[in-house]
């Protein structure tokens, strides 16, 4: 009479292949246990095990692990576990499951966000520039790590990261920018590698701060316009700067008074002379680009 359980042999295990013209089989070892052959490209076979079984009218597929690992003994303790949750009403992949995330939710309560910030760090950093990178990690050390760093990421709420970026929302605009989407980056890397659940603090810190405006780095003796010391000193070199919220410089915004001064141009009325007290000669009259002056006489006409 043929065994239910425990049909295969060791030497069996170790020396089986698939059946001829095909490149995948399975060897049944009885109640639920398989013995999985696969042909690599290279001609040697890849031989792991399998736990099948039917729950609620649905087939489920476990695997243990490859036989490099696991032996045939090992294999069958498994499987008969495997088999006392089904006897008990439970899903061996449900349970699974279960376990990897308590695995998960116990080492997020060890880890700090300093050691994810690193892990995201020495994952990315071979994909970005020297200068990036010592930027990139600069700026976390500087700013994140001294609020943040020795917490763990299940311990970090909106309000921690709003401490962190609203200090330097209004006085250090493309650096706060920069440091809130570094941050919201690592959390979304802890929510996928498990590490935390639920919704990412930093995503809704732009919506709870006032919009970043532009903001003037100017001397206030730099908008004197006496003629004086001090608008000498304005035109010799330290020019307003007029950042926009990205951190680009928009150079239109200069006051026009300290832009004619270091061109030298005067002010110049409708008529296209100098006003008076002015130097210089007149500027000659510039002619309008809506056509031809005797084509707008015609129509005038």
């Amino acid at each position: 009479m043929r065994r239910i359980i425990g049909r295969l042999k060791g030497r069996q295990v170790a020396n089986a292949r698939p059946d001829n013209g095909r490149r995948s089989s399975a060897l049944c070892d009885g109640g639920g246990l398989y013995l999985e052959l696969s042909a690599a490209p290279e001609g040697h076979v890849r031989r792991s095990w399998t736990f099948r079984y039917e729950i609620a009218g649905h087939r489920h597929e476990l695997g243990l692990g490859s036989t490099n690992a696991i032996g045939l003994a090992k294999a069958r303790q498994k499987a008969r576990a495997l088999r006392e949750q089904l006897a008990d009403g439970l899903d061996p992949l449900t349970e699974k499951r279960r376990a990897r995330q308590q695995l998960l939710a116990d080492k997020a309560k060890t880890i700090t966000f300093e050691e994810v910030t690193m892990m995201y760090y020495r994952l990315h950093a071979d994909g970005w520039g020297t200068v990036h990178r010592d930027q990139w990690l600069s700026s976390m050390k500087r700013y994140a790590f001294p609020a943040l760093g020795k917490l763990a990421p299940t311990a970090i709420d909106s309000a921690a990261v709003l401490k962190v970026i609203e200090p330097l929302w209004q006085t250090k605009t493309v650096t706060a920018s920069r440091v809130l989407n570094r941050i919201e980056a690592i959390f979304e890397y802890c929510k996928t590698s498990g590490l935390r659940a639920g919704d990412n603090p930093a995503g809704g810190i732009r919506t709870a701060l006032p919009k970043q405006s532009r903001i003037a780095t100017v001397e206030p003796r730099c908008w004197r316009t006496d003629g004086g010391a001090d608008q000498e000193h304005c035109l010799g070199g330290n020019r307003p700067a007029v950042f926009d919220s990205d951190g680009r410089q928009n150079r239109r915004s200069a006051p026009r008074s300290v832009a004619r001064a270091r061109s030298g141009s005067t002010s110049v009325g409708n008529s296209g002379r100098a006003d008076e007290g002015s130097a210089g000669a007149p500027r000659p009259a510039v002619r309008r680009r809506h056509g031809h002056p005797s084509r707008a006489a015609a129509l005038r006409d």
